[in-house]
């Protein structure tokens, strides 16, 4: 996998308006692991990591929705590393406005919102 997320990162050092290479390649990335140091998931360790009533945690909100305002492709980041249910357990109003963002993004909303996630939502 990594000869392939090298050819796609010579391929969008050509072409850097291929969007179908840059999904390809944060999906490779999100879902092979190979992403411990990219600013999303930084941040969503540093909100998983921070007290529920630290103004750090605002800082992690407002980064995340940062990140994925943009950048839409980085909601599948965001949903491999557990954002959507670390959102849906928070339940306060900047964690329901990380999760509007990040479902801007259609295959976010196809892969990871199921019917229990949009049950949860609900209650």
């Amino acid at each position: 996998l990594n000869d392939a997320a090298k050819d796609l990162l010579q391929l969008l050092s050509i072409d850097s308006n291929n969007q179908a290479a840059g999904v390809l390649l944060k999906t490779i990335r999100a879902k092979h692991n190979l992403t411990k140091g990219t600013p999303m998931s930084q941040t969503l360790d540093q909100l998983r990591e921070a007290p529920s009533n630290d103004d750090d945690r605002i800082h992690q909100f407002n980064q995340l929705l940062g990140l994925l305002t943009n950048d839409d492709q980085l909601a599948m980041e965001f949903g491999h590393r557990g954002g959507l249910q670390m959102m849906l357990d928070d339940g306060s109003v900047k964690a329901l406005q990380v999760l509007a963002c990040a479902s801007s993004n259609h295959h976010f909303v196809q892969e990871f919102f199921g019917p229990s996630a949009q049950h949860r939502l609900l209650e």
